[in-house]
């Protein structure tokens, strides 16, 4: 999952728009819109929970590192578009991969 977000290309033009970018712009504009935000960030995090999950790590543990992960990927994104450089995801790369090497001993 972290290669695709290092081939990230933050100088090209992308039709993608980060989670992150649009609940911030629409969070007072709309309740639905909110609710549909929530509902996105609930169904990515479970993804890497499961993941996690799969890999035999512990419910609580999943979930908590579910959430870092997700966060520190949205934030690195963040950096990463506004400095156009690919370091910040390779940074946050680097230090998930050794939490994982921790959680799964």
């Amino acid at each position: 999952m972290l290669n695709q977000f290092l081939k990230f290309d933050p100088k090209a033009t992308h039709d993608e728009i980060l989670l992150a970018l649009i609940s911030l712009e629409t969070l007072h504009m709309s309740e639905q819109l909110r609710l549909a935000c929530r509902d996105a960030y609930d169904a990515l995090v479970n993804i890497l929970k499961e993941k996690f999950i799969e890999s035999n790590w512990s419910h609580t543990a999943a979930e908590e590192n579910a959430y870092l992960f997700f966060s520190m990927i949205e934030g690195a994104s963040i950096y990463a578009l506004t400095y156009q450089s690919k370091e910040p995801l390779e940074i946050i790369s680097k230090v998930t991969m050794e939490i994982i090497r921790r959680g799964s001993k």
